[in-house]
């Protein structure tokens, strides 16, 4: 049985060939701040092909996420131990506000990128 439109995939159509994270963690006392970064490689999209047979190229994309916390240990001020073990966290993705690469199939390639604008957040967390 003849097997039929076998090739290489890889780099095309949202499969791209290079992939990576990595994040940096500094704590001090009761700090801590963390950066984080993804990176997603260029990719092929063969839907729209140029008059010299190449085909549109989506750029690779860095984003970059950062979070910094504090961590109340027995503050002097807090008498009654309310405080003790809050955690503040703030932080913000997606820091440069960096948008998703587009493709000519209908803006950009939902099963590669999160189309997320930079957004900030904050959580509070206490422990009994």
């Amino acid at each position: 049985t003849p097997i039929t439109g076998g090739a290489e995939l890889v780099g095309q159509n949202g499969n791209v060939k290079w992939r990576g994270s990595g994040s940096l963690n500094w704590r001090y006392d009761g700090f801590s701040v963390t950066w984080y970064s993804a990176y997603v490689g260029k990719f092929y999209d063969t839907a729209l092909t140029y008059a010299d047979g190449s085909f549109y190229v989506a750029k690779d994309s860095l984003i970059h996420n950062l979070s910094m916390s504090y961590t109340f240990k027995e503050p002097s001020w807090d008498k009654y131990g309310v405080a003790n073990d809050v955690r503040i966290l703030v932080g913000a993705r997606n820091v440069f506000d960096k948008e998703p690469p587009l493709v000519p199939t209908g803006g950009y390639n939902g099963a590669v990128y999160n189309p997320y604008a930079r957004y900030w957040y904050v959580n509070v967390k206490k422990t009994f």
